[in-house]
């Protein structure tokens, strides 16, 4: 029954992958350099100061639970 639910679930997800996804990055990343977000300890973070000196990767995490 464990591996049934396990399956079922894996499906699931894998399937979100499959699904064609349609963003409007902006033409530069310079326009977001004043957006504030919070980071994992929930502190402030502009993300301008994230790649001020080098590349930076943005990961959204959502919280499922």
């Amino acid at each position: 029954m464990y591996d049934r639910l396990v399956l079922e679930r894996l499906n699931r997800i894998r399937g979100a992958a499959f699904s064609r996804q349609s963003t409007r990055p902006p033409a530069r990343a310079d326009d977001l350099a004043d957006v504030v977000l919070q980071d994992h300890r929930g502190d402030e973070v502009r993300l301008g100061d994230l790649w001020r000196d080098q590349p930076a990767v943005l990961v959204f995490l959502r919280h499922y639970g």
